[in-house]
């Protein structure tokens, strides 16, 4: 939040120093009580500066370096703490549950949301790569949907037409190592599934663009009102799932769906090696630029962790030494019986 403080801060500056030019070359303001406002949010006293320096940064001219800072640029925000989001595991309550995808999927109350929210549980795009899907990313025979970098399409013209320069910019990327995606089974067959369904009930092929989803008035989805035409919907359909089964968090996202794909495949995909991806392997199929950021999903490696804690602290306390295997089991079985207890909960609920 220090970067988006910073942006407010200097863009009222430069409205300020834009409205004062206004006034000296004798031309009228428009609106005298936004002007104060915007006055009033710039007048900011960073805690630790004497009144001194900080009337010294304020007179200095907007969008210079400052001769005072260190570090070579301003900073308002020094006083506030930075929080490192990579520090703590992710909830499990921030994950769509794994066992209730298909039950969202199912009762979407469009074709288009359904095949929407299995693309995005089936192989964790990120909602705004979901919503920017072309009919030539989607290889119907084969089964696959490839993610491609908007200005590395072959023909950015013929790929994007129908879009003007400003709703070509519009166009969100996060970056990822590689086009091709891997479908998390039922999801992919639900894609392929409600996607026929669409095509065939809601969508509008008459359009002069390319986007697979689309308004209901044949706008490209990605340019719509995300929170009334995409949030809500996912809202208002996964509110009485989550409630019907206790779950602590009641208004989750639909990026919870990328949530649960990354956190099953780092923690439950069962291969020849084990279970569960590597980051390395993570970071090319979810896009995942950062290394640290997949770590928040590692809840078998933290479990793991807390094994080898509790194997020293029994050692300490009975004085008896025990092998790392017999010490897994143990806590293995302790957890064993709390998942047990979980799902007699869980089917109590039904």
């Amino acid at each position: 939040y220090h970067a988006s403080i910073n942006r407010l801060i200097n863009f009222s500056k430069e409205y300020i120093k834009l409205i004062n030019d206004y006034k000296s070359s004798g031309l009228a303001v428009e609106d005298e009580l936004q002007h104060d406002f915007v006055h009033k949010i710039s007048e900011v006293i960073v805690v630790g500066r004497s009144r001194k320096e900080q009337q010294a940064r304020n007179e200095y001219s907007f969008g210079t370096v400052s001769k005072f800072s260190s570090v070579g640029r301003k900073s308002y925000t020094r006083h506030l703490p930075v929080i490192d989001k990579y520090n703590d595991l992710i909830d499990d309550h921030k994950f769509f549950p794994l066992e209730k995808i298909s039950e969202l999927i199912a009762s979407a109350s469009s074709h288009r949301d359904a095949a929407l929210w299995a693309l995005m549980g089936g192989t964790s795009l990120r909602v705004s790569e979901s919503m920017q899907v072309l009919r030539e990313d989607i290889d119907l025979v084969a089964r696959k949907v490839y993610v491609m970098k908007p200005v590395s399409r072959e023909s950015i013209q013929t790929s994007y037409a129908g879009l003007n320069e400003l709703q070509f910019k519009m166009l969100a990327w996060k970056g990822r190592a590689t086009k091709h995606t891997v479908f998390l089974e039922p999801y992919g067959e639900m894609f392929f599934n409600e996607l026929q369904l669409y095509y065939e009930r809601e969508y509008n092929p008459s359009v002069s663009h390319n986007f697979v989803f689309q308004t209901k008035y044949g706008d490209p989805l990605y340019l719509s009102d995300y929170s009334s035409v995409v949030y809500t919907p996912f809202r208002e359909t996964s509110t009485p799932i989550l409630e019907s089964i206790g779950w602590r968090e009641k208004w989750l996202s639909p990026h919870s769906l990328r949530h649960s794909y990354i956190y099953f495949m780092k923690n439950y995909l069962e291969h020849s090696r084990g279970i569960g991806l590597s980051d390395s392997e993570l970071m090319l199929l979810t896009g995942h630029t950062d290394p640290a950021s997949l770590k928040r999903y590692a809840k078998c490696d933290y479990e793991l962790l807390l094994i080898k804690i509790a194997g020293a602290n029994t050692a300490r306390h009975t004085g008896g030494v025990k092998s790392q295997t017999e010490y897994r089991i143990e806590y293995l079985e302790r957890q064993l019986e709390d998942f047990k207890s979980l799902l007699k909960a869980e089917q109590g609920l039904k």
